[in-house]
């Protein structure tokens, strides 16, 4: 099919669903105002029935416009689906045409012959007939476009190149209507003729539909006068066109490639199939320079990058870079010093940072220094420094300069700690920055943005092509951009440091002139090895100074600092330094110190009781964190405890909503109903004095925006994480508690808060569920599980159905379960099953009675198989994409068979699919996951095992009660 007869099937479509439509709004309100006859000579009947007439005419047209060009694009011998499927459309205006000229024929005799003609034009007009014929028109008009698409599909599949041809034949579709557009001046029809109308269709550009269009636009005669001259329908057509109908039917193509439906749905699975092959190469669908221009406009820039490149986010993407505090003051300046100081009759104290960016020799510079020193802070500052680009520039010479920055964070998410989340940053930094690489670095994804436009989906990032766009994007340094990558913390990576430098290495040698590289790490023997002949700095050696301007910056604050240094002038400032030599160069360890100095201060302590107390404090930070915590009331280090066990159990940062409302509910469960839209910010300063009170800085809220609580610096995760502290802080609090089943409460009560947003809400349920399933580790919290996993289930019911029909009111609990939001594809058995997919154990013995009131033990097609649901997990069920943005560690084989193993004994069977899903399962492990593939075989063993013992013991059963039935011998 080429481009304009798809346009003109569609556009007549559009058109005759629209007059048919109305027509049938007018004059069924009409007939239903006046159903008694008239007399012959009332004049208004006539003018009905011309406005009858004259509809009919613009639809009889329309219906020959269709008829005609989709004779001339389908193959009526061998047509292929979507053919079928135009050629059955026609036929549906067809008859609807002929339906309307039933009703005027009907209308004209009533008017003679009322007795004779009323049960006729009755029986074709009536109310359920034109409901139905109203309801037809509008499937007609929603349906074709995706027809038409499907059409040009399978056409472009014929050629070698099939994507981009379909990609062209669209594009060729709407510069066909800009071209209608532009020919009009907005409200009457082309300011051309029928001559000239040929040469505006046909010449869309060099390569367009001129030649196909020729062939359905005009038939030329045997010697060729009429070779320019369309035939009398599709001129008409084309020539009564206006800007509004050419703007309805631009937006009726948009809106069908951006909503889901069946055709698109074969046509996007087969072009991503196609797009998404390991040997399909950039090539194939070559980027035109007027597509690059386009892809620097704003508004297409912006949609483009929030669609190709939203599956490269997660969440705290920038989490961890926020945390990060900002440099004090003028502290770290000296970093832009040209001539770095030098040591007493020694070399420079350190590299010189300016002549590195500018330079050319070394791609890699170094940020060493001890724990606590400050190498983040650093960090931070020079990625944000407008001075950083200043001197890259001069190096980068015409080509623009490209800077991103990764911060490494051992204590966050997964993707906050992976090479992974390294290169998901990068890229996503990369293309924000410089729109114009999406088609450079992510050549699929704009492939598919071409040939699909409008279209709102596209595939998952999978490890393959993630390494494949981060491979691009270093291969286009030096062609289009040179390259600063900023990497804090390659001590908090969760791999290997071994394989971190080997990492660092092969960026820094895809590109030694093209690409620069700055590292921050601990002094740890791997990077030192690998990194001791590049540029390099020692943060905890050239950190005195901006120590001396913090201390002094920080107490001179204080009031009663300022006081006491008016009675001991001389003492005081030996104190300041004492604490900048005890520091040792550790910027942490200075920041502890005088926050505790600054609450000492405060309370009015004696300058021989501030000596005594920094004496006291030993210059390990580790050692230093045990003094803190011994120094801390008793009262406050017990919910201290209780706060830091929380935190622990929790899966990466923790929302200060979520600790907050874990803090309140410890008495009783916190009231939502009535709470103000900001009082998470409120919650936040709350929180925030409790955290001080209660460990003096060891957690803390972490960013600026007030969104997490977490450990103060790494220092202090570590410090926690040693046994013999671990044991004093769980000893503080004074008895055990479950803090998963703490979390999954408060999770809980996150949802249910009133104003909480609706768009992640599956996220949220999915990690309260988590929780749920970690929890109940004790049998005496296992009533309390189930008792919160009801009022989960309560709330969550109540706010969807409030979503889904707000017309129901407050407390309407009717309609379907929540659980059918999970895949629509899957039938659900509410709760019961979603806790089978999180191997909640305790709930599902409970609900079920132990086994003995077991749901629908044989599934049905209206049933999943609880057996199902906790063989493969919530996961599977979900959608490994869509549960890779949580980040939540899987739940182990061991918890999962538990379930499995109770659900087998209770005799719950597998599902009708099992077997399919398994099949899946299987393939998506490969050979490498050992302990899923392990935990399959022994589910199916089990099953086996316990399926044959049944049957044996069927067999038993029948034969003792056959001997029972049988009359006795003799």
């Amino acid at each position: 099919m080429d481009p304009l007869s798809a346009l003109a099937i569609a556009a007549a479509v559009v058109q005759f669903a629209e007059v048919g439509g109305k027509l049938m709004m007018k004059k069924w309100r009409k007939y239903k105002e006046q159903r008694e006859p008239e007399p012959p000579n009332d004049g208004s009947r006539w003018l009905r029935e011309a406005e009858i007439e004259d509809a009919l005419e613009q639809m009889t047209l329309l219906t020959r416009t269709i008829r005609e060009s989709t004779d001339n694009a389908v193959s009526h011998v061998t047509p292929t689906a979507a053919e079928a499927q135009l050629l059955q459309l026609c036929h549906q205006c067809e008859e609807t045409t002929g339906y309307f000229r039933e009703v005027l024929a009907a209308a004209k005799q009533r008017s003679y012959q009322v007795t004779t003609h009323k049960t006729e034009l009755e029986r074709l007009w009536t109310e359920d007939t034109t409901e139905m014929r109203q309801r037809d028109l509008h499937v007609l008009q929603r349906s074709v476009t995706g027809i038409i698409l499907l059409c040009l599909w399978e056409n472009s599949k014929k050629t070698k190149k099939w994507e981009a041809e379909f990609g062209k034949k669209l594009n060729d579709v709407f510069s066909l209507l800009k071209r209608l557009e532009a020919s009009t001046d907005g409200s009457t029809r082309p300011a051309v003729g029928a001559d000239k109308l040929y040469w505006l269709l046909s010449s869309v550009d060099n390569n367009g539909p001129g030649g196909n269009a020729r062939q359905n636009l005009s038939r030329g005669s045997d010697d060729g006068s009429s070779r320019n001259k369309p035939t009398p329908d599709l001129a008409y057509f084309f020539s009564h066109f206006v800007a509004s109908d050419t703007t309805k039917i631009g937006d009726a193509f948009k809106e069908t490639l951006s909503r889901e439906s069946m055709n698109l749905e074969q046509i996007y699975q087969e072009l991503t199939g196609r797009l998404w092959r390991r040997d399909w190469q950039p090539e194939e669908h070559p980027v035109t320079e007027a597509e690059t221009r386009s892809i620097s406009e704003p508004d297409v820039a912006e949609d483009l990058l929030e669609l190709m490149t939203n599956g490269l986010c997660f969440e705290t993407f920038t989490g961890r870079q926020e945390a990060i505090p900002h440099r004090f003051q003028s502290t770290y300046h000296w970093i832009f010093d040209r001539q770095p100081k030098k040591a007493p009759e020694g070399p420079p104290l350190w590299h010189s940072f300016p002549d590195w960016l500018e330079g050319t020799s070394d791609p890699v510079y170094w940020i060493t220094g001890k724990p606590g020193s400050g190498k983040s802070t650093m960090m931070k500052y020079i990625v944000e420094s407008p001075e950083t680009r200043d001197y890259l520039e001069r190096w980068s010479g015409p080509l623009p300069i490209l800077v991103v920055s990764y911060y490494a964070w051992i204590a966050g998410h997964s993707l906050q700690k992976s090479w992974a989340g390294l290169k998901r940053t990068m890229l996503h930094q990369a293309v924000a920055k410089q729109p114009e690489l999406i088609s450079r670095v992510c050549p699929r994804r704009w492939a598919l943005s071409q040939t699909l436009p409008y279209n709102r989906r596209f595939p998952n990032w999978e490890s393959w092509e993630l390494e494949e766009s981060f491979n691009l994007l270093l291969a286009s340094c030096g062609q289009t951009f040179k390259l600063a990558v900023f990497i804090d913390g390659l001590d908090e990576f969760d791999i290997d440091p071994k394989e971190v430098v080997h990492l660092i290495e092969g960026i820094a040698s895809a590109s030694t002139e093209s690409l620069k590289i700055c590292v921050a790490s601990r002094p740890w023997t791997q990077f030192d090895d690998a990194f001791s002949d590049v540029p390099m700095l020692q943060m905890h050696q050239l950190t005195k100074e901006d120590t001396i301007a913090f201390v002094a910056g920080q107490l001179d604050r204080n009031q009663g600092f300022r006081e006491i240094l008016d009675v001991y002038p001389t003492q005081v400032r030996e104190l300041k330094r004492e604490i900048v030599a005890k520091a040792r160069g550790v910027f942490l360890w200075v920041s502890v110190v005088v926050q505790s100095l600054l609450i000492s201060f405060s309370e009015g302590e004696s300058l021989y009781d501030l000596q005594a107390t920094l004496e006291m404090l030993p210059s390990d930070i580790s050692s230093l964190y045990d003094v803190i915590w011994a120094r801390i009331e008793e009262r406050n280090r017990r919910d201290g405890s209780w706060m830091i066990q929380v935190l622990v159990a929790a899966q990466g940062p923790l929302d200060c909503l979520t600790m907050w409302l874990a803090d309140e509910s410890r008495s009783t469960r916190a009231d939502l109903e009535k709470v103000p839209v900001n009082f998470r910010d409120s919650a936040a300063v709350l929180l925030k004095r409790k955290l001080s009170a209660r460990t003096r800085g060891i957690l803390e809220i972490a960013d600026a925006s007030r969104e997490y609580v977490d450990f103060s610096h790494r220092t202090a995760r570590d410090w926690v994480q040693q046994p013999q502290v671990w044991d004093k802080i769980r000893a503080s609090y004074g008895k055990d508690f479950d803090p998963d089943l703490v979390l999954f409460e408060a999770e809980t009560l996150v949802l249910s808060i009133p104003h909480a947003p609706r768009g992640a809400r599956w996220a949220g349920m999915k990690k309260a569920l988590w929780y749920a399933s970690h929890s109940g580790e004790r049998e005496m919290d296992n009533a309390r599980l189930v008792q919160l996993m009801d009022f989960f289930d309560e709330s969550i019911q109540e706010d969807y159905v409030k979503a889904m029909w707000p017309s129901l009111g407050a407390g309407a609990t009717g309609k379907q379960h929540w659980s059918m939001s999970q895949n629509r594809s899957l039938i659900h058995n509410g709760l019961l099953g979603l806790a089978a997919q999180f191997s909640i154990l305790p709930y599902v013995q409970t609900k079920t009675a132990y086994g003995r009131n077991l749901p629908c033990r044989k599934p049905t097609q209206d049933y999943t198989s609880l057996l199902d649901c906790a063989v493969f997990g919530y996961e599977f069920f979900t959608g490994y994409d869509v549960t890779e943005s949580l980040h939540l560690p899987p739940i182990s084989v061991e918890r999962r068979f538990a379930t499995v193993r109770f659900l087998v004994d209770a005799g719950s069977a597998p599902g009708p699919k099992f077997d399919v899903y398994l099949a899946q399962e299987r393939e998506r492990c490969g050979a490498d996951n050992l302990v899923l593939l392990h935990y399959y075989d022994e589910v199916c063993a089990y099953i086996k095992a316990k399926t044959s013992v049944r049957r044996q013991a069927k067999g038993v059963l029948g034969w003792v009660s056959s001997i029972v039935r049988s009359p006795r011998s003799g």
